[in-house]
């Protein structure tokens, strides 16, 4: 059939009463309906149902009702063709499928929330080297609460923060961990080090060695009145260790200062203080200071100026707790030796046998006022300057021999007036001279080589006396003078 129309009129009309049941339009090739068009009365109602194939050229439109449009075969969009939504609630739904959703290699703009379902994943295919860029956003990026695994370098872009709340822990990998601005520790929290170290370094400070000012490590307690021990920097062991719990090395310095203390306000408390508690030291330095190739300086150097005019003391040491009352005066070194009858020395000084020196060298005004020195042969013990020798009221026993200087006398007692000056008991001597007065080859004119004045006193008793009662034999007073003439 073939149908010739003008610019008006239908070439097919049909027109059917409601509920009309069947078909508007029927095509069938060899018994079979390819093609229909259904009333809405019939089994399916209103109804194109055709086994053919559709196909529409030309740029005219496709346009389908409101009703649902079900393709149920694989759908074709022809190349630079786009599916757009009519409206904006439109929805494209693929949630009943179970197969695989495959976007173009395009850009994919995702201009909605976008929601991934319960239990499901977001993964990038292996060997891929796309991104996931976030950076144009200004919104937050939420990960969710399971383990979140960064499996690449992790940078955070210049001036942007990482924040973490909460009570979780924070953990980095055993490499090199680099904190390269300011760190604060929040109040009332601890940085614990190296908790299982055996060997090695738990905590290393290092600045390459290019550091000329500042500190690698400073410690501020601000205006905290701590009463803690250690309330500033505390280091415990617990274990018997033989190494060294705390250590400052600088083998490179020459002039520098190793370790220095300051404490410009320090009144009444201490700037170093040893406590090595109730155990018994044995030990043979609980402060040890050795410098074993130095030829020259000041090992240990105590200066304390103000001290000489208010009654201060530079060094004390105690072995003990004396008795008394010690002096209020000022003491460059005091010695308590306590109280028993234990010997003990208060100053123990010795030397080499071979040493040549002074071992005791009292000065005043750079003048020597009192030596003990160790000669080639023998000590010496002198007393320089115009200063006094005093001794106490003991016996006074001189075991070597004993000589005046050149112009010297020696008094004795002025001020006796029952008993003996001078004693001169020589016990068992046999062949020996109890008194020797050796002129030498003085030609002296004075009044002699011995002299016994009896002053202006005017005595009743005996000037000089001899008494030999208990001899039998010998002479009591030789005089020899063969030379007299």
């Amino acid at each position: 059939m073939r149908v010739v129309l003008g610019t008006q009129g239908h070439g097919y009309y049909a027109n059917a009463a409601s509920g009309y049941a069947g078909n508007f339009v029927e095509l069938q090739e060899n018994g079979t309906t390819v093609f229909a068009i259904s009333g809405s009365g019939g089994g399916t109602a209103n109804t194109v149902s055709t086994s053919l194939n559709i196909a529409q050229s030309g740029s005219t439109t496709f346009s389908t009702g409101t009703g649902q449009v079900s393709l149920n075969g694989n759908t074709v969009l022809a190349d630079a063709k786009t599916l757009t939504a009519g409206g904006t609630t439109s929805t494209f739904n693929f949630s009943a499928s179970t197969a695989q959703f495959d976007t173009s290699s395009g850009q994919v703009n995702l201009n909605g929330n976008t929601v991934l379902a319960q239990n499901k994943s977001l993964s990038v295919a292996a060997g891929s080297t796309g991104n996931i860029d976030f950076s144009n956003s200004s919104g937050t990026f939420s990960t969710s609460s399971g383990t979140n695994t960064l499996n690449g370098n992790v940078s955070i872009t210049a001036n942007k923060t990482f924040a973490q709340n909460g009570t979780g822990t924070f953990s980095t990998g055993s490499g090199a961990n680099s904190l390269n601005g300011d760190v604060t520790v929040a109040s009332g929290k601890t940085i614990t080090a190296a908790q299982n170290v055996t060997t090695g370094t738990a905590v290393n400070l290092t600045n390459a060695g290019t550091q000329t000012t500042g500190k690698v490590l400073n410690i501020d307690t601000g205006a905290g009145a701590f009463s803690t021990n250690g309330g500033g920097v505390s280091v415990t062991s617990t274990g018997a260790f033989t190494g060294t719990l705390a250590r400052l090395t600088a083998n490179s310095t020459t002039s520098g200062t190793v370790l220095g203390i300051q404490a410009t306000a320090l009144a009444t408390g201490k700037a170093i203080d040893v406590d090595l508690g109730t155990g018994v030291y044995t030990g043979t330095g609980a402060i040890n200071v050795t410098a074993n190739s130095a030829s020259s300086g000041t090992l240990v150097n105590i200066s304390g100026t103000s001290l000489g005019g208010n009654n201060g003391t530079g060094v004390k040491i105690a072995t003990g707790t004396p008795t008394g009352t010690d002096p209020t005066i000022t003491k460059a070194l005091a010695l308590a030796l306590g109280n028993t009858s234990t010997a003990g020395t208060g100053l123990y000084i010795n030397a080499g046998s071979s040493y040549q020196g002074n071992l005791i060298d009292a000065r005043v005004n750079a003048v020597s006022v009192f030596t003990v020195a160790q000669g080639a042969s023998a000590a010496a013990v002198t007393v320089g300057g115009s200063a006094t020798f005093s001794t106490g009221t003991g016996a006074v026993t001189l075991n070597g021999n004993t000589s005046t200087a050149s112009g010297v006398t020696i008094t004795a007692g002025s001020g006796i007036t029952t008993t003996t000056a001078v004693t001169i008991a020589t016990g068992s001597l046999s062949t020996g001279t109890a008194l020797s007065v050796t002129t030498g080859n003085g030609a002296f004119s004075t009044a002699g080589a011995v002299k016994i004045d009896g002053g202006t006193g005017v005595f009743t008793g005996t000037l000089t006396q001899i008494t030999g009662n208990s001899s039998t034999a010998g002479t009591l007073v030789g005089i020899s003078g063969t030379g007299l003439t």
